[in-house]
């Protein structure tokens, strides 16, 4: 991983060099027993790759999360926050991952026998402040480019609306 080596420019390095030496299209990495779909040509799935996503938020939570602690993971999106917290959680804590993103979803559970993850629960659902019904928005590049939000906080173009509860 290159979270080891202290070396300024690490971050750049993984980006070109693994844009550069990647496979085309997508590959399936396990993260501390998830599985994620990456697709090399986007610069975040390279880090997640080369174990350099939100590297400063891992630092932190990895620090702080002890086994049995509860963690929730709202806006889940392909899983990667819920797999880095179940690695420092071990066996005894818990992750509860909301994400209302039809797509994201729907993968999350295709790649993951979800039973099978005594310490991870998938809700299909939004969190917001608000009661009552929303309307969420779905885009096709929730997968390339984590994007997809609640009604009222952007209007994408390519938005795929969805009520909720």
């Amino acid at each position: 991983m290159l979270t080891r080596i202290p070396v300024r420019g690490r971050h750049r390095l993984a980006d070109q060099l693994g844009l550069w030496a990647a496979p085309a299209g997508t590959e399936v990495i396990q993260v501390n027993g998830v599985r994620i779909e990456i697709d090399h040509r986007v610069r975040q799935h390279r880090m997640m790759y080369y174990g350099l996503y939100e590297e400063n938020i891992f630092n932190f939570l990895h620090r702080y999360l002890k086994p049995g602690m509860v963690v929730f993971d709202p806006g889940a999106n392909m899983g990667y926050f819920a797999a880095q917290c179940l690695g420092a959680l071990s066996s005894q804590g818990m992750v509860h991952s909301f994400e209302p993103s039809r797509t994201a979803n729907g993968q999350m559970r295709r790649m993951n026998d979800m039973p099978a993850f005594a310490t991870w629960k998938l809700w299909d659902l939004a969190l917001t402040d608000h009661t009552g019904e929303h309307t969420f928005y779905d885009t096709p590049r929730v997968m390339l480019r984590g994007f997809a939000c609640l009604e009222g906080t952007y209007d994408p173009a390519d938005k795929i609306p969805i009520r909720f509860r």
